[in-house]
């Protein structure tokens, strides 16, 4: 038998998103339930909104179009890297529990050093998955609860940005994180 390891899953973790996404495993709908709440945190902040792990239905851009900037690596439709482009928004919705610790660690430092970004808005699971890998690993990488998601982001943000929402909720299982860029 086969040791999974963490560098072994990020070696396949490319071709397993790729295989899942070609099954049509993502409905890519579960930002819709979290829409009114961003929309409210956005207010009257302009500039484009980033949105992380857009899936295959291109996320917010199909209420907001060309104000977004869908990406997903996965996905050759949005898998154009969106580094280069401004935006004042990075909009990500159940995407981080399905990243490995260290990608999160190295994407938040890279949105915490972007003076462009001014808000984030950030939804986790904090429950197992009902979808697996090929090789039977639940591809909720991260199964943490709030508590651990909110200190992450509050260590990885501070100095940089200060959290406005924390929420969690029990049924959904999921917590949501929104940030705004401190002023100096």
């Amino acid at each position: 038998m086969t040791e999974v390891t963490e560098n072994t899953i990020q070696n396949r973790l490319p071709q397993f998103y790729r295989e899942l996404h070609e099954a049509d495993t993502f409905r890519g709908d579960s930002w819709q339930k979290h829409y009114k709440r961003f929309i409210g945190f956005l207010g009257n902040t302009s500039g484009k909104i980033l949105d992380y792990g857009c899936g295959p239905t291109g996320g917010l851009s199909s209420k907001l179009e060309d104000r977004v900037i869908p990406y997903d690596p996965y996905l050759p439709k949005f898998s154009s890297p969106p580094w280069n482009s401004r935006f004042s928004t990075f909009f990500s919705c159940d995407v981080f529990e399905h990243l490995l610790k260290d990608d999160i660690f190295y994407l938040l430092k890279i949105l915490t050093k972007r003076k462009d970004l001014e808000k984030l808005y950030i939804v986790a699971a904090t429950r197992p998955a009902n979808k697996f890998f090929s090789n039977g690993l639940n591809i909720h990488l991260i199964v943490e609860p709030s508590s651990w998601w909110r200190g992450l982001f509050e260590a990885r943000l501070s100095g940089e940005f200060d959290l406005v929402i924390a929420s969690d909720d029990m049924i959904r299982g999921e917590a949501v994180f929104a940030a705004t860029r401190r002023t100096k």
